[in-house]
């Protein structure tokens, strides 16, 4: 039996949230209660997982109020399943070969393309999932996506009130106008605060975006990764991570800087320069800091 979160007197901290009261809303949050899972069914997102523990109540306000009679005669509600699940299935389609897949890395010039991907979604502009920040203190123990496309509906008369009971945190209500509109696909845009600059700096914003992406997979060189996906090892099914991972920090290729000194050595030799002036030149280039920092 699962028990229920005790009761809260101070406010959520997250800006988005705000304490539950009253009737049921658009964007209440609730704990996937043995009770309501029982009544949604098994809950599977696109990859197969099972690791919903939460739902988000996705009908509108008005007709769920009690007054005294609920209009809805459904209340439609969508899983809510943690963000890394979300990341992993972004993840996977840059993650091209085996080697990548069981090592669990990505090259680095595709994180930029998933730091874009999480502040979007963040900051609640992506159309078919809404962003769920954690809240501890309330039972949202990790950052959640709610899938609104898997939405299902459940009948108002036999679990208005197990909803009730199982709620523990509501959206304040510019972010249930946004999630209606998500949802409702309205042809306007509700305006509701970004993270940067409204509520913390940029450079908080992109630390966490940071801080989540390294939690990832690990980001390599794109160069490495794709010398070790041509040469990969021979027991690649049998390795574990940390060894592949391993096999692509050792894979040996030119850096920028010595692809830029070789062409540099190469045009030197044509124009005729003595090989002890070049191999002077060279060295000089490599201890210089100047030179060291734009060519890593």
């Amino acid at each position: 039996m699962q028990q229920p979160i005790r009761e809260q007197r101070e406010d959520p901290k997250h800006f988005t949230y705000t304490l539950p009261d009253g009737d049921l809303h658009q964007g209440d949050i609730l704990r996937l209660t043995d009770e309501l899972k029982s009544a949604v069914g098994q809950l599977h997102p696109p990859n197969g997982a099972s690791d919903s523990k939460y739902l988000i109540v996705i009908t509108q306000c008005c007709d769920l109020a009690r007054r005294p009679e609920v209009k809805a005669q459904h209340i439609a509600l969508a899983p809510v399943y943690p963000l890394t699940s979300t990341l992993e299935r972004e993840l996977a389609k840059e993650q091209k070969s085996l080697l990548a897949q069981k090592a669990n890395v990505c090259r680095r010039n595709r994180k930029q393309k998933l730091t874009q991907f999480l502040m979007h979604l963040m900051n609640n502009n992506n159309p078919d999932l809404f962003y769920l920040h954690d809240e501890p203190g309330f039972g949202l123990f990790e950052s959640c996506c709610a899938l609104l496309r898997l939405s299902v509906a459940i009948p108002t008369g036999s679990y208005y009130q197990p909803c009730l009971d199982a709620r523990i945190l509501s959206l304040r209500e510019v972010w249930r106008a946004k999630l209606g509109w998500v949802t409702g696909h309205i042809y306007s845009r509700v305006g509701t605060p970004d993270w940067a600059p409204d509520i913390v700096t940029e450079e908080r914003f992109h630390a966490l975006i940071e801080d989540i992406l390294t939690g990832v997979c690990k980001w390599v060189d794109d160069e490495k990764l794709a010398h070790a996906e041509k040469n990969p090892p021979k027991d690649l099914s049998s390795s574990d991570t940390d060894a592949l991972r391993q096999f692509i920090d050792e894979a040996k290729v030119q850096t920028k800087r010595d692809v830029i000194l070789s062409r540099f050595v190469k045009a030197l030799v044509t124009l005729g320069t003595e090989v002890a002036d070049v191999e002077g030149l060279c060295a000089t280039l490599r201890a210089d800091t100047t030179f060291q920092q734009y060519t890593k």
